[in-house]
């Protein structure tokens, strides 16, 4: 129980930033061609 409410917490808080991150990543790929 305490293990899937940490889950879901890591999940609520590091998603938004992997999916910022990629985002970024996509842009400097992008520029470089």
């Amino acid at each position: 129980m305490f293990g899937m409410a940490l889950n879901t917490l890591l999940a609520t808080v590091y998603i938004p930033n992997f999916y910022e991150l990629m985002q970024k990543l996509q842009e400097k790929f992008s520029k470089k061609q």
